[in-house]
């Protein structure tokens, strides 16, 4: 029976992770703001 390796990450690799992730983070609540007609407020008060 095989055993499972531990992978290790680099720093570069986890950040490229994280960055990666937040990318489709913004880009679903883009489509979600798209879909329900909204845009976006830069200049908030």
């Amino acid at each position: 029976m095989d055993t499972l390796k531990e992978e290790y990450f680099s720093a570069y690799d986890m950040i490229m992770s994280v960055a990666v992730q937040e990318m489709f983070h913004l880009t679903m609540a883009m489509q979600l703001g798209q879909f329900y007609g909204s845009s976006p407020n830069h200049y908030r008060t």
